[in-house]
């Protein structure tokens, strides 16, 4: 149980970590073409971890990749292009529940040999590795981004390359344009046009690319949350504002809630002007999904009102977040409502916690709620779910 005494000093300065979704993308086609890719600036998040043992596997195995959606989905595609390897992908209870048939289906049009061991559309599963062949796929792109990133990492070792025509509504697009930038810095030709991406086959990289990794705009949003809240500024290292990552877009955002952001030398400065903050708040971030939390509870916090829609694809994350969040703001005395998609937060003042904040199992519900101690003496259950994505995440926050 972690107890977090009301904070009111923040850190100067933070070293963000890295970000996981670049670092995973670079570690599989590091994988894929070995000895040309070399990555600089590693992090102990427990995601690129995982991901890296895996990828380093050898022979015929089982992985357990844990509670990582992200080292599961890539994996699927990966070990599909390992021929003559039999590998079985599991994971924790939760993940798997969280689907994964759309992508197995569309390896599976391609030659690929997978199994379900236990229920149909989820791991545990066995992939027979074998040599498929590319051309050209339908997929839909209205579940998860991953399952498209997934296939555009290993098209580069398919004969023909790969085609992938997207169908329905797109959601977190910005990732799959984060992954089409990896590879075409890479040296892989691929491109998007509307709803259809095509990756040429690529035998060998023109040259040899050492990847300095950027910091994590995802885990930049508490920062600025915590700016937002308690005012003042914060030094943030290694963050780039013209980033190809797509949580950059909560620049504007907070803007509208007096945060503003400079350039200085080594990363971003963000501080508080005083303004009067708006009555109403409505976004879509059917592009930045991971933003909705900490925009939920800030705020909440802040007496705004708002209303954060298309977040249809939060219901399948390390919880259901949408439900997360309404659980453990009404334990603020704050109530929600929610659609499949959507919550809205009426202005409300928040009281001091009934109980322990619970995380879920899910690092953002922990570092989304540590923003109540910006008003509350709190505690926390499992804060070290973090380690999933920003382990340093509470010794910065209370290095003081």
């Amino acid at each position: 149980m972690l107890a977090l005494t009301k904070i009111e000093q923040l850190p100067e300065r933070i070293l963000l970590p890295k970000s996981k979704s670049l670092a995973a993308r670079w570690l599989i086609l590091q994988a894929l073409f070995p000895d040309l890719i070399s990555i600089e600036n590693f992090q102990d998040s427990d995601d690129t971890l995982v991901l890296k043992e895996a990828l380093s596997s050898i022979g015929n195995c089982e992985l357990d990749v844990k509670h990582s959606g992200t080292a599961l989905r890539f994996c699927l595609s990966y070990f599909a292009v390992q021929a003559d390897r039999t590998v079985i992908l599991k994971g924790s209870d939760r993940l798997h529940e969280r689907p994964i048939s759309i992508v197995v289906e569309a390896l599976r049009k391609l030659g690929a040999e997978i199994t379900y061991l236990e229920k149909e559309g989820c791991a545990p599963v066995q992939i027979k590795g074998k040599k498929l062949q590319g051309g050209s796929i339908q997929i839909d792109g209205g579940v998860s981004s991953q399952f498209v990133s997934s296939l555009m990492l290993v098209a580069p070792r398919l004969p023909g390359g790969l085609e992938i025509d997207l169908k329905g509504t797109i959601v977190s697009r910005s990732y799959i344009w984060l992954t089409l930038d990896v590879l075409i810095a890479a040296g892989i030709e691929a491109t998007m046009n509307g709803n259809k991406i095509v990756v040429k086959e690529k035998a060998k990289l023109p040259e040899p690319k050492e990847v300095q990794l950027e910091s994590d705009w995802s885990a930049a949003a508490y920062w600025y949350a915590w700016v937002a809240l308690n005012g003042g500024g914060v030094n943030l290292l290694g963050l780039q504002s013209n980033s190809s990552q797509g949580d950059r877009k909560l620049i504007p955002f907070f803007e509208g809630l007096g945060v503003r952001t400079k350039e200085i030398n080594g990363g971003l400065r963000i501080y508080k002007v005083d303004m009067a903050l708006p009555e109403h708040l409505e976004m879509n971030l059917i592009n930045q999904p991971d933003l909705a939390q900490p925009i939920a509870v800030v705020c909440a916090l802040l007496g705004v009102e708002v209303k954060l829609n298309r977040l249809q694809t939060l219901t399948i994350k390390e919880t259901n977040r949408l439900e997360a969040l309404k659980e453990e703001l009404s334990n603020f005395g704050i109530s929600a409502d929610l659609t499949v998609e959507s919550i809205f937060i009426a202005p409300q003042k928040a009281s001091a916690p009934k109980r322990p904040i619970k995380t879920y199992n899910d690092h953002r519900m922990a570092m989304s709620f540590s923003l109540f101690a910006s008003q509350f003496d709190i505690e926390m259950e499992e804060s070290h779910v973090v380690s999933k994505s920003y382990p340093e995440y509470f010794n910065q926050l209370l290095a003081q």
